[in-house]
């Protein structure tokens, strides 16, 4: 990855993920047992939501379910109150189905730049 920006903006940024990481934490901490993926995903999508609503307006899962369709990846947990995204998406298609495809993370400034860009939604 590569960080624009000056060197404090990266330290903020880098500290708000830890503050997030340590609520999710306390969060999944308080969960009954089992902890389901499902509500992982959520704990996750709705501390991220909260600590970044200036700077994301969507934050969610794709998720590989094979017993439907082997080569999609579906929409799993989110939040967004402004975007509505696809509900499935091919392997290799937009940033989320080239993710899986390639089984890596991936970050990207702006995912419009993309070759492979899915317009779900105007807003993402």
């Amino acid at each position: 990855m590569v960080e624009t920006g000056s060197s404090s903006s990266t330290t903020a940024k880098t500290l708000k993920y830890e503050q997030c990481y340590n609520e999710l934490e306390t969060i999944l901490s308080r969960l009954p047992n089992p902890i389901t993926e499902q509500h992982k995903q959520k704990a996750l999508c709705e501390v991220l939501a909260r600590a970044f609503k200036d700077t994301f307006n969507f934050v969610g899962f794709y998720d590989l379910r094979p017993e439907i369709d082997p080569r999609k990846v579906f929409i799993g947990e989110f939040v967004s109150e402004l975007v509505f995204p696809c509900g499935e998406i091919d392997l290799g298609k937009g940033q989320c189905g080239q993710c899986a495809a390639e089984e890596r993370v991936m970050i990207a400034q702006n995912v419009k730049l993309l070759d492979n860009y899915i317009a779900c939604d105007d807003d993402t």
